[in-house]
């Protein structure tokens, strides 16, 4: 619609409606036909459009490219034979015809005219029940994406229960790890600080492959649907949500020399040192 013109026959409500739907939608200018000239000039100032007598509305029609009518009239206002004559000063451009009265404003033999084409509340309303389907098929899938997405939403939310698992299977298993170590090496005596390092390192690298499947399993499968449970069911194996131990490795960390002010210690390909 963008640079159109458009002629409005008629300046109640139904006409105003009509013209401001079309402005919006780019038309360019408005001209406004009615038999009381001053609703006319009333209804085209508010579009900033110009007012036309009624008298002069079949030597202007061929100015415009939509013609709207809406009047309270009993009978056909445009006839065949008056938009035939409008149509010899449009040098062949089309011309739509919206007939909104009810009765009728517009001869139904108008959209026998070339270049012409007729529309009145009956097809309308079919375009306007066409569009509705249409917008209520989009809607339903629209309900379906979202449901869809919620659902991807919810499963992320349960999922995110798996990292601080993972980090408690991960911390209790050192925990076990480091209290371990401590027994053993009260009853060894004479190693070095390298060799201590490296019996370090080994249960280090052994902690890691134990924990290394499940917790990737564990990983993929907790954004799958019911995969909290798989979540819960390693809980409760793991007891992670019991108390806590008491934090222990303080022989192990005297031994290794990694006192807090004692800084971290070179690695062997085994591990990182004291905690996985």
């Amino acid at each position: 619609l963008e640079g159109r013109t458009i002629l409005v026959l008629g300046a109640g409500k139904m006409s105003e409606l009509t013209a401001k739907h079309l402005v919006s939608n780019g038309v360019r200018k408005v001209l406004v036909a009615n038999r009381t000239y001053e609703r006319a000039q009333e209804l085209a100032e508010k579009f900033s459009g110009e007012a036309i007598l009624y008298e002069d509305l079949f030597d202007r029609m061929h100015e415009a490219d939509i013609v709207i009518s809406s009047t309270a009239a009993t009978h056909y206002v445009i006839s065949k034979e008056r938009v035939a004559g409008a149509m010899k000063g449009r040098r062949g451009n089309p011309l739509f015809l919206i007939d909104i009265a009810m009765p009728r404003d517009i001869d139904p033999a108008c959209g026998d005219v070339g270049d012409v084409y007729l529309y009145n509340i009956d097809d309308l309303n079919g375009v306007v029940s066409s569009n509705l389907d249409e917008r209520m098929r989009e809607a339903e899938k629209a309900e379906k994406i979202i449901e869809d997405e919620m659902n991807t939403f919810e499963r992320w939310l349960e999922s995110l229960e798996v990292v601080p698992t993972v980090a408690a299977m991960r911390a209790k298993a050192d925990q076990i790890r480091t209290a371990e170590m401590e027994k053993a090496l009260k009853r060894l005596s004479g190693l070095s600080e390298k060799e201590l390092q490296t019996v370090d390192a080994l249960t280090c690298a052994i902690v890691n492959k134990m924990l290394h499947e499940p917790t990737s399993r564990l990983k993929n499968i907790a954004a799958e649907k019911d995969g909290y449970e798989y979540v819960e069911a390693a809980r409760y194996l793991y007891a992670l949500d019991e108390a806590a131990p008491k934090e222990r490795g303080g022989l192990l960390r005297s031994l290794l020399g990694r006192s807090k002010e004692a800084p971290k210690t070179a690695t062997n390909e085994m591990g990182d040192g004291l905690g996985c």
